[in-house]
């Protein structure tokens, strides 16, 4: 399977699965186990911290930040950076980041008597990495059903789209691999067509799932929303390029 089809299909499943309870039956600091979920810890904002530190270890379940703070890793993550937007395993997701200042979210959890330091998010440059679980957590509303809006196109993370209305910003998560039927020439994938779109275009969409972050965790990411689903079409006002969504 090509590496575009992999990302693509994650971020369609575990996106799904944001809402979700999961469930697992021992705290692991495995890169493929989730130390919240594992612990059965509901996230509240009072038990999330921010902080700058120097990250000085990357290993393959865990960093240290400032030389002495272990931070556990392990779990599934939500990657964006310019050129990449997907759900990955800490196992690749550390690769993208480096040791030196990073902006941290983190959450101390207790399981059997022992506590434990789980990060939650990180900020390093252009890149950002989130838990599923804190995004749960800062959701300010969650909207489900046909919504259609039009906004201005402001950039792109990967194949993902980066679009604008009022001053308020959205992360579009788009699947490369996923089939549209373009107006006047037949079905195509979004990875052929995405370049069409401009920055500055002037975009009619209609999605199915809206997720409104509260402004710590919108402030920490830069967008106000993440948006997946598709009911219906994106259509370029600017250019006249019309994909519907197909199959729906």
């Amino acid at each position: 399977m090509k590496k575009s089809a992999i990302v693509g299909l994650t971020i369609i499943i575990a996106i799904s699965l944001l809402f979700s309870t999961l469930i697992i039956h021992s705290l692991s600091v495995s890169a493929n186990v989730d130390p919240v979920a594992t612990a059965g810890v509901a996230l509240t904002r009072s038990k999330i911290r921010f902080f700058k530190a120097n990250i000085t270890l990357i290993a393959d379940s865990y960093i240290v930040a400032n030389d002495s703070i272990k931070l556990i890793t392990g779990g599934r993550w939500l990657v964006i950076s310019n050129n990449l937007t997907a759900i990955q395993y800490w196992s690749k997701v550390k690769s993208y980041i480096d040791d030196g200042l990073a902006l941290l979210i983190i959450a101390s959890i207790t399981r059997n008597g022992r506590a434990y330091n789980v990060l939650l998010g990180l900020r390093q440059n252009s890149k950002v990495l989130l838990r599923p679980a804190l995004i749960k957590c800062c959701k300010l509303k969650y909207l489900h059903g046909a919504v259609e809006f039009t906004c201005k196109l402001i950039g792109r993370r990967g194949f993902s789209l980066l679009v604008e209305k009022k001053g308020f910003k959205a992360l579009i998560l788009l699947n490369p691999n996923g089939k549209w039927r373009r107006a006047g020439n037949g079905d195509v994938y979004w990875r052929d067509v995405v370049n069409e779109f401009n920055i500055g275009d002037t975009l009619w969409i209609c999605t199915h799932n809206i997720l409104i972050l509260k402004p710590v965790l919108a402030k920490f990411t830069g967008v106000n929303a993440l948006i997946w689903g598709f009911s219906g079409a994106i259509i370029d006002l600017s250019n006249g390029l019309a994909l519907a969504k197909h199959p729906l």
